[in-house]
C-alpha cells in the first residue's frame, strides 16, 4: 500500500514489536527509525525487521536491548548503518557478528555497558564501528 515510502520515522511511540503489518505496507523502506521506544530485546525489534529488504539504516537507539539477533541481521543484506546506542544494555558484540554477511559501515552502540575486551574479537574492524 506505502510501497513508495523509503523513509519511516517511528520514535517516540511507545512501540514495544513490530507488527508483521509494517513490513507488509512499507516494505520497500530503505530507513527506520524507531529510536526512543520500548523494544524490549533484539528479537522482538529485529525479526520482522528482517524482512524490509532494501533496508540500509535502522535505529534502535533509546529502547530496552540487551542483545544483538544476528540471525536476523545476517538476513538485511543491504544494511549500511545501525545505531543501537543510549538506553539500551547491550554488553557484548558477538563474534558472529563479525562473521555474517552483513558489511555494516556504521554500528553505534555508544552508551550501553560493553567492554573493551569484548571487541577485540573485531580487530581492525572495531575502530571503524564504534564511534
Amino acid at each position: 500500500m506505502y510501497q513508495h515510502v523509503a523513509s519511516l520515522n517511528l520514535s517516540s511511540n511507545n512501540i514495544s514489536s513490530i507488527p508483521i503489518e509494517l513490513v507488509q505496507l512499507f516494505g520497500n523502506l530503505t530507513e527506520l527509525n524507531l529510536s526512543q521506544n520500548t523494544l524490549n530485546d533484539s528479537d522482538t525489534a529485529l525479526t520482522n525487521c528482517s524482512k524490509l529488504l532494501k533496508l540500509q539504516k535502522l535505529n534502535i537507539t533509546n529502547n530496552k536491548i540487551t542483545e544483538l539477533d544476528i540471525i536476523s541481521l545476517s538476513k538485511l543484506k543491504e544494511l549500511q548503518e545501525l545505531y543501537v546506542q543510549d538506553g539500551n544494555q547491550i554488553n557484548n558484540l558477538p563474534e558472529s557478528l563479525q562473521k555474517s554477511k552483513v558489511d555494516i559501515i556504521t554500528l553505534n552502540i555508544n552508551i550501553n555497558v560493553i567492554t573493551l575486551g569484548t571487541c577485540a574479537i573485531f580487530e581492525s574492524r572495531c575502530s571503524k564501528w564504534i564511534k
